[in-house]
C-alpha cells in the first residue's frame, strides 16, 4: 500500500472515529492511532497474528486484538476491503527473527509472581 493511500485511510478512519459516541474517556491509548492503523492493514494484508505485532508496536497483545477489532470495524463501516498479500518467504523470516530479538528482552517477559 503506497504511503499516500495510507495516510488518506488514516485521516478517513480518523473521522469515522471521532464520530463513535464515547460512553466513557477511559485511559487514553498506549498505541498511538497512525499506529494502530498500520498494525490492522499489516495484520489483514500479511495475516499476522497479534503476537508478533504487539512485540513490533511494544504493547502488550490485549492491545493489540482490541486495536485490530475495533480499527477493523472501522475498515467495514468505511467500505475498505484490506486484500491479503501474497508474502515473500524472506520477509516473514526477517520479521521472525526481529520478533525473537524483541520478545527476548527483559521488559517483554512475564514475571513471577513470587
Amino acid at each position: 500500500m503506497p504511503r499516500s493511500k495510507l495516510d488518506r485511510l488514516t485521516v478517513d478512519l480518523r473521522a469515522l472515529d471521532q464520530q463513535r459516541p464515547r460512553i466513557k474517556s477511559g485511559r487514553p491509548p498506549t498505541v498511538a492511532f497512525t499506529d494502530q492503523v498500520l498494525l490492522t492493514v499489516l495484520h489483514q494484508r500479511l495475516g499476522l497474528a497479534v503476537e508478533p505485532l504487539a512485540v513490533l508496536f511494544a504493547t502488550s497483545r490485549t492491545t493489540a486484538y482490541r486495536t485490530t477489532c475495533s480499527i477493523s470495524a472501522l475498515l467495514n463501516q468505511s467500505g475498505t476491503h484490506i486484500t491479503p498479500a501474497p508474502t515473500p518467504p524472506g520477509l516473514l523470516r526477517l520479521l521472525h527473527a526481529r520478533v525473537l530479538a524483541e520478545d527476548t528482552k527483559a521488559a517483554n517477559k512475564i514475571k513471577p509472581a513470587c
